[in-house]
């Protein structure tokens, strides 16, 4: 699936060195939501790479730079999904609908140098609520719940261009309905390149 988002900035709405962006988008049925088992048993939902529905989303994301340090950022974002219905479920003889999704973070980022490298250390508090899935309009049991994760990050700018980005999330509550798979700890790294452009000498 894709997510198309038209955003909105509003600079110093806190005061100097804030900004305020909001966000309305959709997200669209690109991605297979009928793939089936070599047996040709059509797989559940969870399993498919989409979700066959158009999804409404809204955003909005607030950051502010602190006056006695420069370099540190403190920010808070809002996401809420509302999901759409898939009516082709099972071979166009059911409707599936994932539940709603709102998920808020609220995080505190630096920089600094060391050894002639800047450092972006962060931490960041992250909830995400999750409704009941819905088939045919009934409830479906062991869907939905709630958690909150702690994430500390770190980038390390290793060239102007080049950065290795790495961030550990860990649950710190969690209540999910019924019986099912809840997150646990995750790790992820990566490296982030900044493409410039080819600057053109124009003589006059």
């Amino acid at each position: 699936d894709a997510v198309f988002l038209v955003k909105y900035a509003i600079p110093d709405v806190l005061g100097a060195s804030s900004v305020l962006n909001l966000g309305l988008g959709a997200k669209a049925p690109l991605g297979k939501s009928d793939l089936t088992t070599e047996e040709g048993f059509q797989l559940i939902a969870d399993l498919q790479p989409g979700s066959g529905a158009w999804d409404a989303l809204a955003w909005l994301s607030v950051s502010k730079g602190l006056s006695f340090r420069p370099s540190a950022t403190i920010s808070g974002s809002f996401t809420y999904r509302s999901t759409g219905e898939n009516t082709s479920y099972l071979n166009n003889s059911s409707s599936y609908e994932f539940g709603d999704v709102l998920q808020a973070n609220v995080g505190y980022t630096d920089q600094f140098l060391l050894f002639n490298t800047i450092f972006n250390p962060g931490l960041i508090f992250k909830y995400r609520k999750a409704a009941y899935d819905k088939i045919d309009g009934s409830k479906l049991p062991n869907t939905g719940g709630e958690w909150i994760f702690i994430r500390p990050e770190l980038s390390v700018a290793i060239t102007p261009n080049v950065a290795v980005n790495s961030r550990l999330e860990l649950p710190i509550y969690s209540y999910v309905d019924g019986t099912q798979l809840t997150p646990t700890l995750r790790f992820t790294a990566g490296v982030s390149f900044i493409l410039k452009k080819k600057e053109l000498n124009i003589i006059n």
